[in-house]
């Protein structure tokens, strides 16, 4: 009896690690179908078994795995299950048909890629779902070389931001609208500071002479004469 003990405990720890050993990463996909339209109930990245996909339906969805570079890394097809069959058996006649259904759920498993950017679900080559699994990419190595795959926004280790001149286009505005207000408003000042009363104004023409005496008051006129 201890050795049959022994010998199950030994096969059920032999059998885990033979299964740890052949799962990999995949993406599990639920979705629903409603009166045809698609849409995303989760999206997981877990450990699990791919199926072979020998037996794919010749019509029905494809989704697809799109890398940063727009490559198709895998695709597949598959189907919603919209119909229904059943069997009715009496004492001595038998039915069989099946019912049309309007809404239905999907579980799909499709492998992981390092470089996965988009899962693609299409319908007659129509993109009806697009989902972003970018945060699940694993291609930044830190190998300071700026791949096909790699970009400034998800590895700016490897890739780092370009400078563009379009960068400067809007502070350099900026800052020239603001030159033009303060050149403004000293102008402005200025302009104020001669038209003192006491002190002469030129007149439009640069080469008429300035009347000193005639933008003066009267009694500081006076006084002014009196003192020759």
């Amino acid at each position: 009896m201890k050795k049959e003990i022994i010998l199950l405990i030994i096969f059920l720890i032999s059998s885990n690690i033979v299964y740890a050993q052949n799962t990999s990463k995949v993406y599990k996909i639920d979705l629903s179908c409603d009166n045809g339209k698609i849409s995303l109930l989760s999206l997981n990245l877990t450990n699990g078994y791919v199926p072979d996909n020998k037996n794919q339906p010749e019509d029905g969805y494809n989704i697809s795995i799109i890398s940063f570079s727009n490559k198709v890394l895998y695709s597949t097809k598959f189907e919603f299950p919209l119909r229904m069959f059943f069997d009715v058996f009496d004492n001595d006649t038998s039915e069989s048909g099946n019912i049309q259904l309007s809404k239905a759920n999907k579980t799909i498993i499709i492998p992981y890629f390092k470089n996965g950017k988009l899962i693609d679900v299409k319908n007659d080559s129509i993109t009806v779902l697009s989902l972003d699994i970018s945060k699940y990419a694993e291609i930044c190595n830190n190998n300071k070389m700026c791949e096909s795959d790699k970009n400034s926004e998800n590895c700016s280790n490897d890739c780092p931001a370009e400078f563009k001149i379009e960068f400067l286009i809007i502070p350099a505005v900026i800052l020239f609208l603001i030159f033009i207000i303060v050149l403004f408003f000293i102008k402005k000042k200025k302009s104020n500071s001669y038209l003192n009363p006491y002190f002469p104004t030129r007149g439009t023409n640069m080469k008429e002479p300035i009347d000193f005496f005639s933008n003066l008051p009267f009694n500081f006129l006076t006084t002014y004469i009196s003192c020759k």
